[in-house]
């Protein structure tokens, strides 16, 4: 205990090689186990010099919070899939955050383009599709920033084998502000 109450008083002390920090479990005397991040510090300021100080943090919290977190991310990802809707999400420079299965169906996308991130290759894809480019032109200029702000628009894009498809963009928000 006097330990600690120097180290607190002089931080100074405090200064020394810290280990990487270990997630691990620690054992309770009844037996339960808790997830703690510990650290071993070696002490290099007098008078500790050469000690060796073993701190745990308790990750109780954070470990619920992630599992919450994920359990939200899985809601919102099934929710994206089940849609009859085709959905592609882009940030405010039109790079592609994301798309659902639906929307890889309408638009016919090769195996390549599912399994890797290529923007460049997959605007390619759905530009060859489209059988009118200004109407395609259009389209691709909802990715970009310029539009966002103008609410919901709709282009009708026919592709090349005769389906029509209507494009509804709108701005992706979050607490006020436009992400994409």
């Amino acid at each position: 205990e006097a330990l600690w109450d120097d180290l607190r008083e002089h931080p100074a002390a405090w200064s020394g090689e810290a280990s990487l920090p270990t997630d691990t479990w620690v054992l309770a005397c009844n037996g339960s186990r808790h997830p703690v991040t510990s650290r071993i510090t070696v002490l290099t300021a007098p008078p500790y010099a050469g000690l060796a100080l073993a701190t745990a943090r308790p990750r109780t919290l954070e470990l619920a919070l992630r599992e919450e977190l994920d359990r939200r991310v899985g809601e919102l990802e099934a929710t994206l899939e089940s849609t009859a809707d085709g959905i592609i999400v882009t940030d405010l420079h039109g790079t592609v955050q994301r798309f659902n299965r639906r929307f890889a169906q309408l638009w016919r996308l090769p195996e390549l383009l599912l399994t890797r991130r290529d923007d460049a290759a997959l605007k390619a894809w759905l530009r060859s599709r489209a059988s009118d480019p200004a109407a395609w032109s259009r389209l691709q200029e909802r990715w970009h920033c310029g539009s966002v702000g103008a609410g919901e628009q709709t282009e009708l894009v026919q592709l090349h084998d005769g389906v029509l498809l209507e494009c509804v963009g709108q701005p992706l928000t979050s607490a006020g502000v436009v992400l994409g």
